[in-house]
């Protein structure tokens, strides 16, 4: 990915620097200086500068600005953005659980409806962080220590669970389900998908356990959630997606 900082236009506010998931952005001499080395194209640093100084791709900021539809809808899918910065604040559970029973309208392999949802918190959260991150990379947990790497500071984690001896098709109702649920989040409310406990949940016993799943049951998928702690500036623009026409 192509990143370019116009130094002329940027105020070193650093926004670009804090909310980088990958460290790519630092203030070096009075600039900013991007590295590419671990960069994830995820077009944080362009979309969050309120000064449209950073180019991506050779795209400007005017014309990710430009980028419009009439529809509500296709309007939230353009200017999604997985958020790491929450306030603190925990959501009320009458608006977890409103958001949740939507799912019961999404689609369901035979109409099996096996997905159940487990939301925690940050008791639960701060006990397994240094266990996931671990399971990330084993320098990991160190990490997590000092820095929420796992969770981002997310009050919540809405998580849909699923039987073990459920078929494939069966596990990817949850995965679905998660899916409408992030679309009919209202705009102060971010989120994130948090592979990474995911991951860990499938493959670790003690953390399900600490999860208080219920037995025979593994996760399908997570979602962070809390109400924001910023605003992007404007979408990415994507390059378009290869399409193979078949008669």
């Amino acid at each position: 990915m192509s990143v370019q900082i116009i130094q002329d236009e940027c105020i070193q506010c650093q926004m670009c620097v804090a909310e980088c998931p990958s460290q790519c952005l630092s203030l070096q001499d009075g600039q900013i200086a991007f590295s590419a080395k671990s960069c994830i194209s995820c077009g944080h640093c362009f979309a969050i500068c309120p000064k449209g100084a950073i180019t991506l791709n050779s795209f400007t900021a005017a014309q990710a600005e430009a980028l419009s539809s009439s529809s509500p809808l296709e309007s939230k899918i353009i200017n999604r953005r997985s958020i790491r910065s929450f306030k603190s604040d925990p959501l009320p559970h009458t608006v977890l659980n409103q958001l949740i029973q939507l799912t019961r309208f999404a689609p369901s392999a035979r109409n099996t409806r096996l997905t159940q949802f487990v939301v925690i918190g940050r008791k639960t959260m701060n006990q397994i962080g240094e266990q996931v991150a671990v399971m990330i990379h084993p320098k990991m947990g160190a990490i997590q220590k000092v820095k929420d790497i796992v969770f981002r500071g997310a009050p919540h984690v809405i998580v849909a669970i699923a039987p073990e001896s459920a078929t494939e098709m069966q596990k990817m109702d949850g995965q679905i389900a998660v899916s409408e649920l992030e679309i009919a989040l209202p705009d102060e409310i971010g989120s994130f998908w948090c592979g990474f406990l995911t991951g860990a949940a499938q493959k670790n016993p003690d953390i399900r356990k600490q999860m208080n799943l219920p037995e025979g049951f593994t996760v399908v998928a997570s979602l962070g959630v809390g109400t924001k702690d910023i605003q992007y500036a404007r979408p990415v623009i994507r390059e378009n997606i290869p399409v193979q026409w078949i008669e």
